[in-house]
């Protein structure tokens, strides 16, 4: 029959009531583009005190933005907060940060006197590895052998702190990298002959024992054992020796200051210390306490007084040295610091994941934008404001790494995986405008709408951009018109949304102006897909509201409607400030049943409900007699409920037998009565004749 437009011909319209709440797990599938890395900003960092670098928490790091002694914020005062340049950091592996050391990385091989470990130590090279030199810890690692054959020897190295086997490995001249951490290693020869005709065995092993660079050097604090002259003072050995690693420490690195402190001894049968910093007397010691913290700035020193009556006079005297290495370039070690910085999201980030909020979304994908000349950044999370903005939710999204048509393919096929908790993505948007990926797309919903796959879905698709309303592709241009592309989908499960543009008011995140943007018509596909999923499935699309935009950028005649209707287009149109659904078709145009949006809800919404009832109370059961009775009740139940819920008119010819080709497989068959979509009213009037 020629194309009508869904209208009251009397130019009557009695806009239909929405229902609102019902169809609330019905989900709907976005695949864009989004931010390609995720932003961390001042995660404290604990500095190592035995290596010379620190592992950040997120690998695929590719920008440092800032690191800083105290938390740092972009445009505010910095006062008092060291900022630290990359003059004194490099970014290593992605993930760690390598600071400039002040003393590289040392190793002791340690040989035991046995001629296997004198013959193993011989034919073992231990090298700093320049390109890892950060990796060195403080360690010991043993080299011991594990085979021994003429043509073949074999070691392994093992973690002597930890006992952990790092790995095994072919004696050879090639050199290891990965053996001992910042160091290589080279170990030769099949173990057969030792020198001096000792012979390596099995079990023979040698120690080698690293250093880690260090990033300043130790603080000191000793006795000066050669003195500068003292006068008439002396320099006793047996007062300097009252002074020792365990007496005298550096207990508050914070008060540490250079300096030279001299101690005279000024009594000795009433035992008197005097301490002095240049000729400025500090203390007096006359009295014996257990340890005297901070005469000394940020020294603590044990002195029992009675050890100065044997061996030492009046006038004995010595001199502490203290020395405080801070490096100023780098965080002070075991202190915290903070860094800001960009790092690449991983494969799996690129997968389905389903949102409730939001600012959950902007949190993923980044905040969208939409330039001047009409580019998109950051599409899913414009296309999740639209759909939120229209009654969708959840939402699930797929990151796809590029606009390109392979990208954004690659993503769509991941749909074919649910998620967690989600039965059915019922509903897909590709927020693009390209023919290929809406190619695969419908190919997508007809294989995941099979019996074998179950899970029936539809996806909207947009026009492209000033896309002609009909032109024929040629050899030299394989574009089509919007009339032609209709056709060429031709599908029950694809809704092709007509004209290829629309704007939005798009707000600056700088400045928080908006500016009237123009969007491709994937955009207002998004929000028609949402009025298929906020109301119950037989409600019609046509005549519904779209919100969120500002204006269509053409205007069609009636004819033009038509025409593109006809085809298979879902029109858009403008009344004032009202964007609306003119019919709610798809691109199948031709048959009732599959050219109705809500028809083809129907039918999925009944497949659903009846599939997974029967599927989770009868599946696996004992296929008794009584089963069929059983089953028949089931889905009478779920048709009258869809009766009552005005989603089905009713239903008929309900038929439950067993299988004769099959003796564990259950038959029903069924007819229903869908709720069709009022389009059309047709009033006949004339004048009555006077009597």
């Amino acid at each position: 029959m020629p194309y009508r437009a869904p209208n009251v011909y009397a130019r009557f319209v009695k806009t239909a009531g929405t229902v609102n709440g019902v169809g609330s797990t019905r989900v709907m599938g976005l695949i864009g583009t989004g931010l390609n890395y995720y932003e961390v900003y001042n995660e404290p960092v604990s500095r190592n005190s035995d290596r010379p670098y620190d592992e950040l928490v997120n690998p695929n790091i590719f920008e440092v933005i800032s690191v800083s002694q105290k938390p740092y914020i972009s445009g505010k005062d910095t006062t008092g907060n060291k900022i630290f340049t990359t003059d004194n950091f490099t970014l290593a592996e992605g993930k760690y940060m390598s600071w400039k050391v002040t003393q590289g990385a040392t190793y002791n091989k340690i040989v035991s006197t046995g001629a296997g470990a004198v013959a193993l130590g011989s034919k073992v090279t231990v090298a700093l590895d320049s390109a890892n030199e950060y990796l060195a810890v403080d360690g010991e690692y043993i080299i011991e052998v594990t085979y021994v054959d003429p043509t073949l020897g074999t070691y392994r190295v093992i973690n002597n702190i930890t006992q952990e086997v790092i790995g095994e490995y072919t004696a050879s001249e090639t050199v290891s990298v990965n053996a001992i951490p910042g160091f290589t290693l080279k170990v030769t020869s099949t173990f057969e002959d030792g020198e001096n005709g000792s012979v390596i065995a099995l079990g023979d092993y040698i120690k080698v024992v690293t250093t880690a660079a260090i990033t300043e050097l130790p603080s000191t604090v000793a006795v000066i054992t050669t003195p500068d002259s003292y006068g008439d003072a002396q320099y006793n050995a047996d007062l300097a020796a009252l002074f020792t690693s365990e007496t005298l420490k550096i207990t508050n690195i914070d008060n540490l200051v250079n300096g030279t402190y001299r101690m005279i001894v000024t009594g000795t049968t009433t035992p008197v210390v005097e301490v002095y910093e240049a000729n400025n007397l500090l203390y007096t010691i006359t009295s014996q306490e257990e340890s005297y913290p901070e005469i000394i700035p940020g020294v603590t020193f044990n002195l029992n007084l009675e050890d100065l009556l044997t061996n030492i006079v009046i006038g004995d005297v010595i001199d502490i040295q203290t020395v405080k290495n801070v490096n100023t370039e780098v965080p002070a070690e075991g202190s915290l610091y903070y860094v800001s910085y960009k790092y690449k999201k991983a494969e799996e980030d690129y997968g389905p994941k389903v949102f409730f909020d939001y600012d959950d979304i902007v949190e993923e994908y980044g905040n969208y934008d939409v330039t001047a000349s009409g580019v998109i950044l950051n599409s899913l999370s414009l296309g999740a404001e639209i759909a939120l903005t229209n009654g969708v939710l959840p939402i699930i999204c797929v990151q796809a790494k590029n606009d390109s048509d392979y990208e954004m393919t690659a993503a769509l096929n991941k749909l074919e995986r649910l998620l967690p908790g989600v039965n059915n993505i019922n509903t897909i948007v590709p927020l693009t405008d390209s023919a290929s990926v809406g190619a695969a797309a419908m190919k997508h919903c007809e294989i995941m709408s099979d019996p074998e796959n179950g899970k029936e879905r539809m996806v909207y698709l947009g026009a492209s951009r000033n896309q002609p309303i009909t032109k024929v592709a040629t050899v030299l241009d394989r574009s089509m018109g919007m009339v032609e592309t209709a056709k060429a989908y031709n599908n029950e499960r694809v809704v092709f949304v007509v004209p290829g543009e629309i704007t939005k008011d798009i707000r600056d995140l700088r400045t928080g102006r908006a500016n009237e943007r123009r969007l491709p018509a994937c955009y207002a596909a998004v929000a028609v897909a949402a009025l298929g999923l906020r109301n119950d499935p037989a409600e019609p699309l046509t005549n519904k509201t779209i919100t969120g935009f500002k204006n269509l950028t053409t205007m069609y005649m009636e004819s033009e409607k038509n025409f593109l209707a006809a085809a298979g287009c879902l029109v858009l149109e403008q009344n004032g400030s009202t964007i609306k659904v003119r019919h709610g078709i798809t691109t199948s145009t031709a048959e009732i049943e599959s050219s109705e949006i809500t028809l083809v809800q129907i039918k999925d919404y009944v497949i659903d409900a009846c599939r997974n009832s029967t599927a989770s109370l009868y599946i696996g059961n004992k296929n008794r007699p009584s089963i069929v009775s059983d089953v028949q009740y089931t889905i009478s139940s779920i048709l009258n409920q869809l009766t009552s819920q005005a989603i089905l008119l009713g239903f008929s010819g309900l038929s439950v037998k067993r299988s004769k080709e099959d003796p564990r497989q259950i038959d029903v068959k069924f007819e229903i009565e869908a709720v069709y979509p009022l389009n059309y009213i047709s009033i006949s009037f004339g004048f009555t004749a006077n009597s």
